[in-house]
């Protein structure tokens, strides 16, 4: 009995109830594919089914495999499948839901660009947060508490794969954010699917990075380690 609202790219599929806000993010998601593929530097791919689903039990039954507890949404990019809670049903609403709906679409794009490998956590979660816009205030309190309560992941712990301790998960997230953002700015926009480039190509963190910015990790760990420290001493 669902309904489905097609727009280019992109399926969203809901119950007769949702069709107002399942609309509003076909439309949305059909555009923000275009304009992330674009920034990103990578296709489109097939089409993405966006599934809004009424409550928990729904959202949970509908997923290929288990979804965290505290998620609001998940992404698989080798089916092009994105399983959203409607606003009713979220477990967190402190967001708009179409930011949570770009931050999934980041992941399916980038998903598809490594396939049939997966890219790694910190790239993954790195740049759906940049691009979707989620790095801000919530992600600097996150790192100053990190410091504040026995010090930040070291980037050879980062790379490696995210802790399954939520705290140190959440530090792990803010900090891949962190230094997604920290690369734009020291070195343009462009630096990210130059990055993606490299890491799909096969490089090393640590060969991907020095290519990109002309910086060994070390150097760039350090730098970002400093001007963190010195936000912390100033708040």
């Amino acid at each position: 009995h669902w309904i489905d609202i097609p727009s280019p790219f992109v399926h969203v599929l809901a119950e007769p109830g949702d069709r107002a806000a399942a609309t509003r993010l076909s439309r949305r998601a059909s555009e923000r594919l275009r304009q992330l593929s674009e920034r990103l530097r990578v296709p489109v791919g097939d089409t993405v089914y966006v599934y809004l689903t009424p409550d928990d039990e729904v959202f949970r039954s509908l997923q290929p495999s288990r979804a965290p507890m505290w998620a609001d949404a998940t992404a698989y990019p080798a089916s092009g499948a994105i399983y959203l809670r409607a606003q009713r049903a979220r477990v967190s609403n402190d967001e708009p839901l179409e930011v949570v709906l770009d931050h999934e679409l980041v992941h399916i794009l980038v998903g598809r660009a490594f396939a049939p490998n997966r890219p790694p956590s910190w790239l993954q979660e790195g740049y759906a947060q940049v691009f979707a816009g989620q790095q801000g205030p919530d992600t600097t309190r996150t790192i100053l508490r990190g410091r504040a309560m026995g010090g930040l992941l070291p980037f050879s712990s980062l790379m490696k794969g995210f802790p399954h301790d939520p705290v140190k998960a959440d530090l792990a997230y803010a900090q891949s954010a962190d230094l997604m953002a920290w690369l734009m700015v020291e070195h343009g926009e462009e630096v990210l699917p130059e990055l993606l480039r490299a890491m799909r190509g096969g490089d090393s963190n640590a060969v991907a990075f020095h290519r990109v910015t002309g910086r060994t990790l070390t150097q760039i760990e350090k730098q970002l380690s400093n001007l963190e420290l010195d936000l912390y001493q100033h708040y």
